[in-house]
């Protein structure tokens, strides 16, 4: 059985129109074995605790988690009196089970903040490149793809073999590779909503 961390957040940067309205940003973490479409419930749940009009996000952990290795680093926590609160465990253990030692898989995210066009750009480069990309994502504002590991330096474009006179398909590849933020364990984007729009 696999184990995820999931998040569910509301960020300022997607609720400014609320500052007004005593917004304050809010999360709620959790390792589950669940897949998204059986946490939607839960997910609306959050939400529904929001302001009017207030937007949030839901992310799945791109990694497996070692949930062998969560549960030791949990229990030595325990142990070492880590944890007064019992109330908070769930996101204590997320945040354990959150640890790089305990990762179950290594995958990598690759945010791609760019149009449809540079997209198509980033994913043509990669296959030319033999990167294996698993999963291709449309976020809330952007496009993110999930590949197995590669070696990030073929994303500098700061490398000396870029120094020589650049053609037309050149620049538009320089463009679309400085658009990508390289992420070794980080969050897959699910989807968003809006209290009121449920």
């Amino acid at each position: 059985m696999e184990h995820r961390i999931v998040c569910f957040n509301s960020r300022n940067k997607d609720n400014n129109h609320l500052k007004d309205q005593g917004y304050r940003q809010r999360s709620y973490s959790f390792l589950t074995a669940k897949m998204p479409d059986e946490l939607m419930d839960k997910f609306h749940s959050f939400v529904e605790r929001g302001l009017n009009g207030e937007v949030s996000r839901f992310y799945i952990s791109v990694n497996t988690r070692n949930h062998d290795k969560a549960l030791q680093e949990l229990t030595v926590a325990l142990v070492r009196g880590e944890i007064s609160d019992l109330s908070k465990i769930e996101g204590k253990v997320a945040s354990i089970a959150g640890k790089k030692e305990c990762r179950g898989s290594r995958l990598f995210l690759l945010d791609c903040d760019c149009d449809e066009n540079e997209f198509g750009i980033i994913k043509e480069y990669l296959n030319r490149q033999n990167v294996v990309v698993i999963k291709q994502i449309k976020t809330k504002n952007n496009y993110a793809l999930i590949t197995q590991p590669f070696d990030p330096g073929m994303l500098n474009v700061a490398d000396k073999r870029w120094h020589s006179p650049l053609n037309k398909d050149k620049m538009e590849l320089w463009d679309a590779l400085n658009k990508i933020t390289h992420h070794i364990d980080d969050y897959e984007y699910v989807t968003c909503a809006t209290k009121g729009a449920l």
